[in-house]
């Protein structure tokens, strides 16, 4: 629903109090980021979209979503979603596109 004033709710999400920033994190998200953007930069020509430059003061995974090193994430893993230039990937395949890029391809 858009514009719902409680999102979790209508969502289905348990919200847990974030440690740096005023919006909560979702329990059930396997990776969490705290970010604070210091930028703001205007996309190119009359794109509807600005670019974020942030600075992330925390991140927390939880160990079932990362490299038995520990240093970085298993894509393997669960079934990760990927959102790369206007388009989302599971684990290989296509799963969908913004209609942007529908435009963009012809």
């Amino acid at each position: 629903m858009v514009g719902a004033k409680d999102t979790f709710a209508v969502s289905g999400f348990t919200p847990l109090p974030a440690q740096c920033v005023a919006p909560a994190r979702t329990a059930q998200c396997p990776v969490q980021l705290e970010a604070f953007v210091t930028a703001v930069h205007s996309a190119r020509g009359e794109a509807p979209f600005v670019h974020l430059e942030t600075r992330k003061p925390l991140g927390d995974a939880e160990r079932a979503v990362l490299h038995p090193s520990g240093t970085r994430f298993d894509v393997g893993a669960g079934s990760p979603l990927f959102y790369v230039s206007r388009h989302a990937f599971g684990q290989g395949s296509p799963l969908g596109a913004r209609f942007r890029a529908a435009r963009e391809a012809g």
